[in-house]
């Protein structure tokens, strides 16, 4: 089962102007940390993407506790909740040190040429 932690820093370019991180850039951090998972795994996205083949947020549900603030040192931890057929759905959340700051519920779709397809095999792998 999938327990992936996945380390940053907040920027400045990251923030609001009251230096609190910026609600959509939450997001953004997921995305980096799913994106770590597949290279980790040796799978390049760039190169799934010449076959047309890709994933796509379907849904994401997203609760903020706290907010981070510039120069915070924050882990993205990734649990899979669910390997579809052509679904993906992941638990991830954002922490200061042990305190959690943002839960979201991710659920993608693998898509050919924009169609959902099957999740080939090596990402099924890094996943699970």
């Amino acid at each position: 089962m999938l327990n992936h932690s996945y380390s940053l820093s907040v920027y400045y370019e990251d923030t609001d102007a009251a230096a609190l991180v910026y609600y959509a850039n939450y997001l953004k951090f997921a995305e980096r940390a799913r994106t770590n998972i597949l290279q980790q795994a040796g799978i390049n996205q760039a190169e799934l993407l010449t076959k047309e083949l890709g994933f796509v947020v379907s849904e994401v549900n997203v609760k903020y506790h706290l907010p981070a603030r510039l120069e915070d040192k924050l882990q993205v931890v990734t649990n899979l909740i669910k390997l579809g057929g052509a679904t993906i759905n992941l638990q991830q959340q954002i922490f200061r040190g042990e305190t959690l700051l943002v839960n979201m519920q991710v659920k993608l779709a693998c898509i050919k040429k924009g169609i959902p397809c099957k999740i080939p095999d090596a990402v099924k792998k890094a996943f699970s």
